[in-house]
């Protein structure tokens, strides 16, 4: 059996802890991807339009994040007070993108009587628009994942639990947030409020992840050339294909939640339910098949 030294001594407490601060930033990443719709409806309406701009910024911004992270999270040795310093950070973000996307449908607005009577034209302008601002609290999204696995100082032969463990708390929080956000924060308190909580949550996540850092010892050996156990040298020519098989994977089941939820708009009408419905189920989806292949 392989293990790495530098994973051993973690606390028995240390990965029901971040499940529960996966949990609770799960919830507060999706009340604001319905919360972002719901603001691009200004400029979009609430069209396959609004979705696809939120879903492409919400998945390019996931994979920046956690392509960066990924290489930063070997090089920290503290990576639980990282997670709780991006935490911070997504909340200030967040805080700052309904100002931001009033300023995108200000400019949108001035720009358009210039633009050519075109709708593929008009829809990239507000496409681009919306995608630069929602792409840096996005990116802090997807950075929590990497920095998480390498907190639960995994060890080689329980990694598939752990992380199918970890995935399944974050996605069972988004799930929580979706109908959340759907079905009570927006009717009953409002987009600035809904801001302000998720906010709150986030910080409260940064806050503990940054204490419980203090009780949590520093992970030796990380930096760029630190030993890497020879269970993660992965052949070349299958990591090719492996990667080949994402993109094509993560290509169709975004396709396919945009195509669901323009068949949704049919029966619920152009609504946030609609988005709503189609995201909790998508998700719910995910966070079963996580838990259950987490073996």
């Amino acid at each position: 059996m392989i293990t790495d030294s530098r994973t051993a001594g973690a606390p028995f407490w240390l990965v029901p802890t971040l499940v529960c601060l996966l949990i609770l930033s799960g919830i507060c990443a999706l009340v604001y991807q319905v919360l972002w719709l719901r603001l691009l409806a200004l400029t979009f309406g609430v069209t396959t339009h609004a979705a696809s701009t939120v879903l492409a910024s919400f998945m390019g911004g996931l994979a920046l994040g956690s392509f960066v992270a990924g290489r930063l999270a070997d090089r920290v040795r503290h990576p639980l007070r990282l997670f709780g310093l991006v935490e911070l950070s997504i909340g200030l973000c967040a805080l700052a993108t309904p100002t931001a996307l009033a300023g995108v449908h200000r400019l949108y607005l001035a720009v358009f009587p210039h633009l050519p009577a075109s709708l593929p034209v008009a829809t990239a302008v507000r496409f681009a628009l919306s995608f630069a601002v929602l792409l840096v609290p996005t990116a802090l999204m997807g950075a929590t994942l990497p920095i998480v696995v390498k907190s639960s100082l995994a060890r080689i032969d329980r990694i598939g639990t752990r992380i199918g463990v970890l995935y399944a708390s974050n996605t069972a929080g988004a799930i929580v947030g979706t109908l959340l956000a759907g079905f009570y924060l927006i009717p009953h308190i409002g987009l600035t409020r809904s801001f302000l909580l998720a906010a709150g949550v986030n910080a409260l996540v940064g806050v503990i992840a940054v204490a419980t850092s203090r009780f949590v010892r520093p992970i030796l050996g990380s930096g760029p050339n630190a030993p890497v156990a020879e269970a993660s040298v992965v052949i070349p020519r299958v990591s090719y294909v492996v990667l080949a098989v994402f993109a094509v994977s993560g290509f169709a089941s975004l396709a396919l939640e945009v195509i669901w939820f323009r068949v949704l708009i049919l029966f619920l009408g152009p609504t946030t339910y609609a988005f709503t419905l189609m995201l909790a189920s998508v998700l719910a989806g995910i966070a079963v098949s996580s838990a259950m292949v987490r073996r």
